[in-house]
C-alpha cells in the first residue's frame, strides 16, 4: 500500500511546490519584505549573478530606475529581483526615500562582494581570451598623464623586455578615474599622484616624481625670471587641463587660498596642446618640467621653475589586495616599485612570482 501511493505523493508533492513558488512571486512582488525570510541553509543558495550586478548599479546610481535601464528593465522587474535577493538573504538591502535609494549595511557588504566578484570575473574573462591568442596573460594598467609622458614609457618597455609572453593593456585616465577603476577590478595596477584622496581599500607604494614647471611665451614679462611663484603667474592668463581633473583641482584650491581665482583662458586635454597654445599667446601653463623642456625647444618657450613645495608631486603605484592579483599583475608591480633597482622602503608581501 505505501509503495503504490509513493508515485503519488511525489506527484502532487512537486504540484505542491510549484504552486508554493508561483504564491512566492506574487507576495514578493506585491511586498519588497516577505514576512518570513526563506532560510539560509549551507551549500544550498544559489545568486543569480545578473541580480547582483543589477543590485551593484543600483547602489552605484543610488536609483533603482537608473540601474534597471543600464540593464534594459523595467522598474518593476528590477524590483522584483532586489526584492528575491533579500528574501533569499532574509535581510533588507535597500532603504528607499525621496530621492532614490541607499544601501543599509547589509547592502554595503553585499555591495563590495560583488564588486570583486565581478571584477576577478572580467580578468577570467581578459585572461582567458589572452590565452587564447598566444600570450601569458595580460596586466591592465591606468595612468595619469604626468606618468604616461615621463617615466611609464620606459618601465614599460623594460617590462616587455622581462616578460615578452605577457601582453599589457595601457589607459591613460585622471588619478580620480584610475582610483576608481583599480578598485571596481577593472584596472590591475594603478599610477596615481595624490592630488585627490586616495581610496582606503587600495594599496600604495612610491613609484617615482614630477616636478612642475611654468612655460611661457618668449616674449612674456615673466620670461626673463630663472623662477616664480604661483600668485606671481596668476597675474596672467592660464592655459588649463582637463575640468575637474585632480592637477586642475589642486591649482584651483591653491588660487583660492592666495584669494584669488585663475584665469582660464582655454581647456587642453594634453600637455603638448598647452604649450602650443602658449607658443600662440593666449598664456602660461603648469606641466611637467620634463613635457615643458620636450615642447620648449621646437616651439620657442622659456620653462621656469616654480617656487612651490607643492610643485614636486610624488606618483605611486596601487592596486588592490596582491594575494588576489594574478601573477603577470603582480610581476608587473614589482617590477614598476623596483625602477630604481632599490626595493620600497614598505614590506612588500606577496609580490614572488
Amino acid at each position: 500500500m505505501q509503495n503504490r501511493r509513493g508515485p503519488y505523493k511525489r506527484y502532487f508533492g512537486k504540484r505542491a511546490f510549484a504552486a508554493t513558488e508561483r504564491y512566492t512571486a506574487a507576495t514578493a512582488a506585491a511586498s519588497p519584505r516577505p514576512a518570513e525570510p526563506l532560510p539560509i541553509v549551507q551549500g544550498t543558495m544559489r545568486l543569480d549573478l545578473f541580480s547582483l550586478h543589477l543590485f551593484a548599479d543600483i547602489v552605484e546610481t543610488r536609483s533603482i530606475g537608473k540601474g534597471a535601464k543600464r540593464h534594459n528593465l523595467a522598474v518593476s522587474a528590477a524590483s522584483k529581483r532586489i526584492a528575491d535577493l533579500e528574501y533569499q538573504f532574509g535581510t533588507e538591502l535597500l532603504r528607499r526615500h525621496a530621492r532614490g535609494v541607499l544601501p543599509t549595511e547589509a547592502g554595503e557588504t553585499l555591495y563590495g562582494r560583488i564588486r570583486q566578484v565581478l571584477g576577478d570575473l572580467h580578468q577570467t574573462a581578459v585572461e582567458m581570451s589572452e590565452y587564447a591568442h598566444g600570450t601569458r596573460g595580460l596586466v591592465r594598467v591606468c595612468s595619469n598623464l604626468t606618468a604616461m609622458v615621463q617615466c611609464l614609457p620606459q618601465d614599460l618597455a623594460g617590462f616587455a623586455q622581462e616578460h615578452p609572453h605577457i601582453g599589457m593593456a595601457l589607459q591613460e585616465s585622471s588619478t580620480a578615474a584610475t582610483l576608481q577603476a583599480v578598485a571596481k577590478g577593472h584596472a590591475d595596477v594603478g599610477i596615481v599622484a595624490p592630488v585627490v584622496p586616495y581610496l582606503p581599500e587600495l594599496h600604495y607604494w612610491h613609484y617615482s616624481t614630477a616636478t612642475h614647471a611654468v612655460v611661457a611665451p618668449a616674449g612674456h614679462p615673466l620670461a626673463r625670471r630663472a623662477a616664480v611663484t604661483y600668485a606671481e603667474t596668476l597675474a596672467y592668463p592660464y592655459i588649463g587641463l582637463e575640468t575637474g581633473g585632480g592637477w586642475d583641482r589642486l591649482l584651483s584650491r591653491k588660487a583660492e587660498g592666495l584669494g584669488t581665482v585663475m584665469n582660464i583662458k582655454v581647456r587642453v586635454n594634453g600637455f603638448e596642446a598647452a604649450c602650443r597654445m602658449v607658443e600662440a599667446g593666449l598664456g602660461l601653463t603648469l606641466v611637467p618640467h620634463s613635457s615643458a623642456v620636450l615642447h620648449a625647444g621646437a616651439l620657442g618657450l622659456k620653462v621656469l621653475a616654480l617656487d612651490e613645495e607643492w610643485a614636486v608631486v610624488p606618483l605611486d603605484v596601487c592596486c588592490r589586495d596582491l594575494s588576489q592579483l594574478p601573477v603577470p599583475a603582480r610581476l608587473m608591480v614589482r617590477h614598476l616599485i623596483t625602477r630604481n633597482g632599490t626595493r620600497a622602503s614598505t614590506k612588500i608581501e606577496g609580490l614572488a612570482a
